[in-house]
């Protein structure tokens, strides 16, 4: 049961909205011709997930079978250029825990680990500095950064205990420590 399991969804041509605009802003804000068609797949890494329970999350969760095209564990890029997008740790990724949320409720026993990442494929004829320009047009380096492409054998999340809370470390604010007194409270002087 805590084997990972990777699941690909992309949304089918006549629903794939922002691949398209993705493809119109590479070949106007970019000013890169060669590009031919633009795939943004959504990629969910899901760790502690039974059998039963993944089956059942794919077509309910992960995916909505009329507009949604599944892969699991691996797609078919047809050679073009393909690279990954995630969150940076500390980062709150929305999707991941809304996936968490909706898989918990699918089984209340289990305590589902699950990382989200959008897979980007572009087709054509690029070249690598036209790549690393689509790159930096695709991530946003404050909050999110280029992934690996292979599965990894265990999802991480830092700070997660084993009871699928997050823990806190406190800190003690700047504003408690007399030291600093001085640079927050005014001084009057009479």
């Amino acid at each position: 049961m805590s084997r990972v399991r990777r699941v690909y969804v992309e949304k089918k041509r006549d629903y794939a909205v922002k691949a398209r605009e993705l493809e119109s802003e590479i070949r106007s804000y970019l000013g890169i011709a060669g590009v031919t068609k633009v795939r943004e797949l959504v990629r969910y890494d899901a760790e502690n997930v039974s059998d039963e329970t993944y089956r059942k999350a794919v077509v309910s969760v992960f995916s909505e079978p009329p507009v949604d095209d599944v892969y699991e564990e691996e797609f078919d890029a047809d050679g073009a250029r393909v690279f990954s997008v995630e969150y940076l740790p500390g980062q709150f990724d929305q999707r991941a825990d809304s996936a968490e949320q909706c898989v918990k409720l699918l089984n209340e026993e289990e305590n589902p680990v699950i990382r989200t990442a959008t897979t980007y494929v572009i087709e054509g004829d690029i070249t690598d500095e036209q790549l690393e320009a689509i790159k930096q047009h695709c991530i946003n380096p404050v909050d999110s950064r280029e992934t690996g492409l292979i599965a990894a054998r265990a999802v991480t999340v830092a700070g997660r205990s084993q009871n699928n809370h997050i823990r806190l470390i406190p800190e003690r604010p700047a504003w408690r420590n007399r030291r600093h007194w001085h640079r927050i409270l005014p001084i009057r002087r009479m």
